[in-house]
Formats: C-alpha cells, sequence, structure tokens
C-alpha cells in the first residue's frame, strides 16, 4: 500500500478557556507491558528507506569539515557557484498532490488487496490484554447507526489502540475535552505528560462483504480520534529555516511551499482507524459478538491534506483478532500518528530529497561547480536540511490505553456530548470515506 494524502478542510481558529487537567502523579496510570514475547516497551524504529545513493543521514566527516571550512561566507560562496549554472534538472510537480483511490473495504475483506504498508519497513507491534475501565456511553442506539451502543463500546475497546505519546510534549499541549456545541471549544485538558490519553471513538456499519474464506461477514469502521488542544508546530532553528530557504532556491521551490501543515495552530485533530469484520450469524444479520471481530486494514494519520502527508495503511498478513491492540506512536509536538518510532523520519517527500541530492550531482560532474569543497559543503548542507532539521521527533515513555474512551456517536447524531463533531475541521474525519 502506499501513503496517501488527504485533502480535508482545515480552518483553524482560536480556542477557547480551558481547564488544564494535570496528571503528574505516576499513580495516575503506568505504561503497559507488551506480550511477553516482545522485550521491553519500545517501539521499533521505522526501517531503512530508499534514498538517493549520495543522502547520508548524519551526513560524514568529509563534508561536515568541509562545510566547516568554508566559515561564515559558506552560502554567498555557494550562491556565487550556483548562480551561473545553466545544467539543471527538471523539477518534480510538488503542488499536484494526487487523489490517490480509496481502497475497497470488500476488497480488503476479501483478501485483494496488498499486504503490509509502503509507509514503513517496520512490523507492528500487537498487544493483547483485556481493556477494562469506565466508558461514556448511552444505553440503546442513540446515535442511530442500528448498533447498540454497549456493542460499540465493548468492540471499540476490542481494538482500541496502545498510544505511545512521546515525551516531552509543552506543559499545556495535551488531550482536550470540548463542550457539548457544534464547534471545538476546548473545556478541559489532560498534560504535562499527557497520560493516560483521551480518546474519543466512532464505529460505524459499512455493510457485507465475503472474506478470504468464501464467509459472508458484517464489516465496522472504527474511528479513533486523539484530539489535542494545540499543534507545537515542528521543532526547528533559524538556522534550520535560513538553510532550507537556501536549498530551495537553488532547487527551485519556495521555503513557504515546504514548510506547508508545519506551522503551530489550535486544535489538532488526529487520529487512526480499523476496517474490522466477523461471520454473519445469520445471512443479512450483523454479528453482534465483540469477541468474533477481525481487524482487517489499519490507517493512521500525519499531517493529513499537506505536502508533508505521511498517513498509510497496514493490511497484516493474517486478520487480528479482538483484544490484539496495535501500538501506535503519536510524534512530539506535530502529533502524526505511526505505527513504529518516527524520530528523525524525514518529512519532507522522497522526490524533493532525490531531486536536490541529483541536482548537486549534475552541477557537479558538469563542471559547474569545480571546488571539491562546496560539492562536500553542498552535500553537507542538504544532509542537515534533510535528515537533522525537517525531521519528526520522539521520546519513548511507555504505551497506554487510553482513558477515558468516548463514544461521539454519528454525524448528525452525536451522543455523550459530541456535539462538537460537527466542526469543519473534525467532520470530514468522519465522512470522508477510508476504505
Amino acid at each position: 500500500m502506499s501513503v496517501k494524502p488527504r485533502r480535508l478542510a482545515a480552518a483553524v481558529a482560536a480556542a477557547t478557556s480551558f481547564v488544564l487537567i494535570s496528571t503528574m502523579s505516576a499513580a495516575v496510570a503506568d505504561p503497559i507491558k507488551p506480550d511477553p514475547a516482545v522485550p521491553g516497551a519500545a517501539l521499533p524504529a521505522d526501517a531503512a528507506r530508499a534514498i538517493h545513493p549520495l543522502a547520508v543521514p548524519g551526513s560524514t566527516p568529509e563534508r561536515r569539515a568541509a562545510l566547516r571550512k568554508l566559515g561564515p561566507s559558506a552560502r554567498e560562496k555557494l550562491a556565487q557557484a550556483l548562480a551561473g549554472a545553466t545544467v539543471r534538472q527538471a523539477a518534480p510537480d510538488l503542488k499536484a498532490v494526487p487523489e490517490p483511490a480509496v481502497p475497497s473495504w470488500k476488497d480488503v475483506v476479501g483478501g485483494k488487496a496488498g499486504k503490509g504498508s509502503a509507509g514503513s519497513g517496520a512490523t507492528p507491534r500487537f498487544t493483547t490484554q483485556a481493556v477494562a475501565g469506565p466508558r461514556f456511553s448511552l444505553a440503546a442506539d442513540g446515535d442511530a447507526d442500528g448498533l447498540d451502543d454497549g456493542f460499540e463500546g465493548a468492540v471499540a475497546d476490542a481494538f482500541t489502540p496502545v498510544y505511545h505519546v512521546s515525551a516531552n510534549e509543552r506543559p499545556l499541549t495535551g488531550f482536550a475535552r470540548f463542550a457539548d456545541a457544534p464547534t471545538q471549544s476546548v473545556v478541559a485538558v489532560r498534560s504535562n505528560p499527557p497520560v493516560p490519553p483521551t480518546s474519543h471513538f466512532r464505529v460505524v456499519p459499512l455493510g457485507f462483504a465475503t472474506n478470504g474464506a468464501g464467509q459472508q461477514v458484517s464489516v465496522l469502521r472504527l474511528d479513533y480520534l486523539t484530539l489535542w488542544n494545540w499543534d507545537d508546530g515542528l521543532d526547528i532553528t533559524t538556522a534550520c529555516r535560513a538553510d532550507l530557504i537556501f536549498v530551495g532556491g537553488f532547487i527551485g521551490f519556495n521555503a513557504s511551499l515546504l514548510l506547508e501543515g508545519l506551522q503551530a495552530h489550535a486544535i489538532d485533530n488526529e487520529r487512526s482507524a480499523a476496517l474490522v469484520a466477523a461471520p454473519v450469524p445469520a445471512p443479512g444479520v450483523f454479528n453482534t459478538d465483540p469477541a468474533a471481530y477481525s481487524a482487517y486494514s489499519y490507517y493512521t494519520a500525519g499531517h493529513e491534506g499537506t505536502f508533508t502527508d505521511t498517513s498509510a495503511y497496514f493490511v497484516p498478513s493474517q486478520p487480528v483478532p479482538a483484544g490484539g491492540h496495535i501500538n501506535l506512536a503519536l510524534s512530539r509536538a506535530k502529533h502524526a500518528t505511526y505505527t513504529f518510532n518516527p524520530d528523525f523520519l524525514p518529512l519532507l517527500p522522497g522526490s524533493l530529497i532525490s531531486f536536490a541530492y541529483a541536482t548537486v550531482d549534475l552541477l557537479w560532474i558538469s563542471g559547474q561547480i569545480q571546488d571539491p569543497l562546496l560539492y562536500l559543503a553542498l552535500l553537507a548542507l542538504l544532509d542537515g536540511v534533510f535528515f537533522a532539521c525537517f525531521v519528526e521527533h520522539f521520546t519513548e515513555m511507555g504505551g497506554f490505553i487510553a482513558d477515558p474512551r468516548i463514544n461521539v456517536g454519528e454525524p448528525g447524531r452525536p451522543i455523550n456530548g459530541s456535539s462538537f463533531i460537527a466542526d469543519g475541521r473534525l467532520a470530514p474525519k468522519l465522512t470522508v470515506p477510508l476504505w
């Protein structure tokens, strides 16, 4: 599967006053332990990705030394060397981000979708653990979707993620609770540190399909919302911004485009989702046993609808039975969701990274850059911009099951004081198909 950008409306509005809920006491929540077969609580790092042969995360001693030797006038010398360059490659069109086809949920359940994920080479970790604790839910079918709310809570619990929230979030940044109003007005925040997370979930029946074994199954989409009061923006220095502007200038890209989606803003609606199915008890009848369901696909959102979109699907080789909880990491400050430890994951598109290195190499091979010191310094600059500056940050502090876990109901029929799901920043995440 490929990383899929999502184009969602996200008009930013300032949050109203809020009450801060501090969870500094270690007695509030302890990180859960992973399966005994998996040592330690840390998530695996992202596996190596295909990058341009000249790209070196961390750079090399020779490149770093060349950049140091050039001194304060480095950029001026580099600019002069590049000013007269005439041989250049055609730049990729990064403004037009195509909207990929949404995978069919019937194809996924039927085993016709590809396995794995192009989002990472790391295998997601699952924790088998019974989930107990209070849920905010009304009796009967409060959201009028045909499913009993008690069943919705139980099946959502059976697949609720284990969240790895990064350490070192800003003291006032955390998981938000909202007023029962059609806009997201913050009334409480769990922060400092923001654990256990607060989760808002939604369970929606999609219909019936045939699985790989030829059985008719009832299919549900489970949405898990991690709603923050604030996106603190990418943690980048002034020097990093200057380097990006310089790099963007010589390869022909506007730095403001490269920074799209990385700025700080109030209200940060993040999410993941699972596609689950169970054999029907009778033709055309939904299975109401939460334990009968298995997960066929997962979706993780990261910088949705932006130039740096890292959203991805994961399709396990075998469906994951109820009680298997996928472990998800939430990056620091930006809160993008990953199935692996995203620390130092490059955020700028691979096509841009490859184009930048290929451009430098072409200028060197064509003789338009003749000083080897300039050539090495320019490569060092690219190494820093792409693999040290514009990257995710994450510091492991263990995994947590969200508590509380709140059923928000359906758009147009919210429950549990969740009228805020009508907010234009959040509503598309519940109405736009994922499968």
